[in-house]
């Protein structure tokens, strides 16, 4: 099946489980702007975002106090999904 072969969101997984905290939010403002999705900050350049830090990214939302807090909840969340997908 196709979403076997590519499934981008388990290889960027992959990947920022290995990069250094200081690497994380560059490899995901990355991701983002090359697949569509999300990473608002409380103060955007253009508009005001919500007090929360939020990222949007391969089907999985996650939101933090601060940056670290944000990615770590989308780590987390994206942990849980791989594992229920595989398993089911």
């Amino acid at each position: 099946m196709l979403s076997n072969i590519e499934n981008r969101r388990a290889r960027f997984y992959d990947r920022v489980i290995q990069l250094d905290a200081n690497d994380q939010p560059d490899a995901f403002f990355n991701e983002v702007i090359e697949t569509g999705g999300t990473y608002t900050t409380p103060d955007n350049e253009t508009w005001k975002g919500s007090h929360l830090v939020e990222i949007s990214l391969h089907g999985v939302s996650a939101f933090g106090m601060t940056e670290e807090e944000a990615i770590s909840n989308w780590i987390q969340q994206t942990r849980r999904a791989i594992r229920t997908e595989a398993s089911a």
